[in-house]
């Protein structure tokens, strides 16, 4: 059985900031390869259908690109 997905306080404050969905940032975590990062952190990432401005720009999609810090480290 996989392990829970939790989000910390810091990444749940920081989606409505930065204009993505808890749904999408889940989907990402569970659908994309996961590739090394800064710090011995794990990264991935996915584009979405966006097709809106945001802060003055259109964009046709949006990339959600999580980090996975592990428990423990």
């Amino acid at each position: 059985m996989p392990k829970p997905i939790r989000l910390s306080g810091h990444a749940s404050y920081q989606l409505t900031r930065r204009g993505v969905s808890e749904a999408e940032v889940l989907e990402t975590i569970q659908t994309s390869e996961w590739e090394p990062a800064e710090l011995d952190r794990l990264q991935c990432r996915r584009d979405f259908p966006f097709g809106e401005e945001w802060n003055g720009k259109f964009y046709q999609t949006k990339q959600v690109s999580p980090d996975l810090c592990r428990r423990g480290r």
